[in-house]
């Protein structure tokens, strides 16, 4: 007589296959997945932090580097002008990103600089005429002067400025001596003057004057500063 196997119930089946090495894996497989989601969670918190510490380091250098373009425009002013040229060199010496800086705050104040730094006085900038004489009451020296650049380079750059301040010392001998080398008084007075294309220009002023002092006297241009 045969006999008759009665087939397995889906329930029966089911429970034949979950069996321990089944769930172990299933814990493994659950486990391991949290593990990924943790390290994905950790790994795009750590990139937050990370370019949250980037962000924070170019805020800090933008903003010490606005710091030293504040700083160094200020230095640059008529007051200041003796140092001008040390600052200048000081510029030149920063770090791309402070002289993108200054450019940015004060490109006016970095173009007088330039030019005081670069362009002196002597052989660059001379009277080509002047004349004085005491006004009529005696109490103040009248003076014309011409003043001529003579370096094609600084003429070239005068359209970056509006006038020159020019700073006119006038020294006063009473005697026939030379009021240049061994002055009795001077005067300094300081002008502002326009140059044309060809770097000529021409002013007018008046200074302090004692007639005691003479008319025994000379001109020089002891200092400049340009105007943007």
């Amino acid at each position: 007589m045969n006999a008759r196997k009665k087939a397995a119930t889906p329930r029966a089946a089911a429970k034949k296959r979950l069996g321990p090495a089944h769930v172990i894996l299933l814990v493994i497989t659950i486990v391991l997945g949290l593990v990924a989601a943790t390290m994905t969670t950790l790994a795009v918190r750590r990139a937050t932090e990370v370019n949250a510490v980037h962000s924070e380091a170019v805020q800090t250098r933008q903003e010490a580097n606005d710091f030293y373009a504040t700083h160094w425009c200020n230095l640059i002013a008529p007051t200041m002008r003796e140092r001008i040229a040390r600052h200048y060199k000081e510029y030149l010496r920063a770090t791309p990103e402070q002289r993108s800086a200054v450019d940015a705050t004060c490109p006016g104040n970095v173009a007088t600089a330039s030019v005081i730094a670069q362009f002196k006085i002597f052989k660059n900038i001379e009277f080509s005429d002047y004349s004085c004489s005491p006004t009529a009451d005696s109490t103040a020296f009248a003076c014309t002067i011409d003043v001529a650049i003579v370096n094609e380079d600084l003429i070239k750059r005068l359209p970056e400025f509006s006038s020159f301040d020019m700073t006119i010392t006038i020294y006063f001998k009473k005697d026939e001596g030379t009021p240049y080398l061994s002055p009795d008084f001077t005067t300094t007075e300081t002008v502002t003057m326009t140059f044309d294309a060809q770097g000529r220009g021409t002013a007018e002023f008046q200074t302090k004057y004692q007639s005691s002092w003479g008319a025994n006297y000379a001109l020089s241009i002891s200092e400049y500063y340009p105007n943007v």
